[in-house]
């Protein structure tokens, strides 16, 4: 069975008339107007029949959207359950002395019902429901009910009556067919000859007869009355039954069913709707079969026992601080059990908790809609800091793709009044104030077009700077101060590549000089000259040969690696002097110092073959 039954569709909590959305159009530009939900899955029909038809509005728990004849609705966004779900979150737990007296009476009428219950112990019962009436939560139902069991039970004790009478009257027919029979035997005797007596006879067994025709008519109509008093009886009482159902009083529908099978003891329990009806379209066939009152008393049941779970559910959750799940149980829990007991006896302070998500929640999809960004935002933040499971994912993406296509139209206009194309920034600036009206960047515009100008003007002053600045080899400075470029550059591809061109550049030479360091501080004998080739060799690369840091590093290394730098600045004067012997002399003690550097083993290989011919294995 499903457990999340919403009966709405005849109790107050639905009770305006259902409108379909009408279809949507696509949107040729950003979806400004609509609301961030989950996209759901495309319709899909629906061949397996519900529990009563599929008349029933279901609620699928995990969208709060709930199926009510053919058409889907958001239950959170209904405004008549979101109202009285609203109340119920900021009343009190009712626990008052009339209130526990109110759920003692009941509970102990139920306990009652679940053994045989006798006709004086089904009075008592009636009279103890029309007691528990005076309590104004009930909304005065136990009367109701109360009085639909007394009369039921007349009804049954005055067809009892009519019952015994026919019997009486049956015997007493017989009585009177047998005298009759009796008189008629007697004039049949062909050698009577007292014609007054046959004659007298005659009179008494046309009188008998007459009787027996009166008494015939007497039953006939004593169970022509049965008939209609046991129908018209159970066809009440069965209503009654279904109203309490409809208007979720499962604890009366399981006292008013299981009393039912007391006081009609024919096993007849079917229910009796009208064909076509609305109860009739509600309640459809269950497994093939017509529903009957056992049907009633076992959905309530459950109904009554999955509230307690749902609760106890949303306690366990609260204490996770599991806000939204919670908030969902306790919506899924109400609309089918707004007047069962775990409810009713809800703590306010548990309440407020999920309240305070409930409202915030609706406060947000508001706030979306009416595409206040930065207000969503923080509502947003505030439902992640009080539910550990929310999921912004959907509503921060919205977010972040209509402000940044808000920006996007800001720069647009910006450009196009660069241009001096004031038609475009015209439609720029009202498309950019559609997406996201209050973008703080909208205050610029308002300011008027003599500001853009002077930011053209200053946006033109910015990019010859980064331009001088980058034929000078200031690249480090650029990477340090991009901020300030990035506006003005914005628009340029040519210089807006160049900028990632030097932020690689120079994340490549930090690495290196990192490197070095590392070097330096673990190889105390060999560290200084492995950093010395290592970023000498940078340097060397026309990118990073103004690199102030770079020179620094250098700086830095060269008192340690002192001994190999003379080697080889000796060795490179006495080979551009053509002295290639004392060149490779050098080049030899270079590699003395250091025996891994490159250097020295560049210069060796070189000088050798000019020396000896062929070049020297090491």
């Amino acid at each position: 069975m499903k457990n999340f039954i919403i009966l709405f569709g005849i109790g107050t909590a639905l009770g305006q008339v259902y409108t379909p959305p009408a279809p949507q159009t696509q949107p040729s530009g950003p979806a400004q107007d609509q609301i961030v939900t989950t996209p759901s899955s495309a319709p899909q029909k629906q061949d397996d029949r519900s529990l009563f038809g599929n008349e029933i509005p279901l609620m699928d728990p995990n969208n709060n959207q709930v199926t009510f004849m053919g058409a889907k609705w958001d239950v959170a966004n209904n405004g008549a359950v979101r109202a009285r779900f609203e109340k119920y979150l900021c009343e009190p737990a009712d626990n008052s002395a009339d209130a526990q007296r109110y759920r003692s009476i009941i509970n102990d009428i139920i306990t009652q019902t679940e053994r045989s219950v006798k006709t004086d112990a089904l009075i008592q019962i009636g009279k103890n429901l029309r007691l528990a009436s005076s309590f104004p939560g009930d909304g005065d139902q136990s009367r109701a009910l109360g009085n639909a069991i007394i009369l039921a039970l007349d009804s049954t004790r005055a067809i009892a009556r009519r019952t015994q009478e026919n019997e009486e009257l049956k015997d007493d027919a017989a009585k009177l067919a047998a005298k009759r029979n009796e008189w008629d035997n007697n004039n049949q005797v062909p050698d009577s000859k007292d014609k007054k007596r046959g004659k007298k006879n005659l009179q008494a067994i046309a009188t008998n007869m007459t009787l027996e025709a009166e008494i015939k008519a007497i039953r006939a109509e004593n169970k022509m009355a049965n008939i209609k008093d046991a129908a018209f009886a159970k066809v009440q009482y069965q209503s009654l039954l279904v109203q309490l159902f409809m208007q979720r009083r499962f604890d009366h529908v399981i006292i008013g069913s299981r009393a039912y099978r007391f006081i009609f003891a024919d096993g007849d329990s079917r229910l009796r709707i009208k064909e076509g009806s609305d109860a009739d379209k509600a309640f459809g066939d269950v497994a093939g079969m017509p529903p009957t009152v056992a049907s009633l008393d076992s959905i309530a049941s459950t109904v009554r026992v999955d509230a307690e779970k749902a609760i106890a559910s949303v306690r366990l959750l609260l204490a996770q601080n599991k806000r939204g799940a919670a908030t969902a149980r306790l919506l899924e829990a109400y609309a089918t059990g707004e007047f069962l007991q775990p409810l009713i006896t809800f703590p306010l302070e548990e309440k407020q908790k999920i309240y305070d998500y409930w409202t915030t929640r609706q406060r947000l999809i508001m706030s979306i809609n009416s595409r206040d960004y930065d207000q969503a935002t923080k509502l947003m933040n505030h439902l992640k800091e009080t539910d550990t499971d929310f999921d912004d994912s959907a509503a921060s993406g919205y977010i972040s793709a209509q402000t940044k296509a808000s920006n996007l139209a800001l720069r647009n206009a910006k450009n196009a009044l660069k241009n001096g194309d004031e038609a475009k920034f015209n439609d720029e600036i009202a498309k950019a104030a559609s997406i996201w009206p209050k973008n703080p960047a909208l205050t610029e515009a308002e300011q008027g077009l003599a500001q853009f100008d002077d930011k053209v003007d200053e946006y033109g002053q910015l990019r010859k700077e980064y331009r001088r600045l980058l034929d000078e080899k200031k690249f480090r400075y650029l990477l340090e101060n991009k901020r300030k470029y990035m506006e003005a550059i914005y628009s340029d591809e040519e210089l807006l590549t160049s900028l990632d061109q030097i932020a690689s550049n120079i994340a490549e030479l930090d690495q290196t000089i990192a490197a070095a360091e590392e070097y330096v501080r673990k190889d105390r004998t060999y560290g200084a000259f492995v950093a010395y080739e290592l970023l000498s060799k940078k340097r060397a690369e026309q990118r990073f040969s103004e690199d102030e840091k770079l020179s620094r590093a250098l700086e830095s290394v060269t008192p340690a690696a002192a001994g190999l730098i003379t080697a080889l600045k000796s060795a490179q004067e006495k080979e551009g002097l053509g002295e290639y012997g004392t060149a490779l002399a050098w080049y030899l003690k270079a590699r003395a110092i250091y025996p891994s550097s490159d250097f020295a083993e560049e210069g060796i290989n070189k000088l050798t073959p000019q020396l000896l011919g062929a070049t020297v294995d090491r």
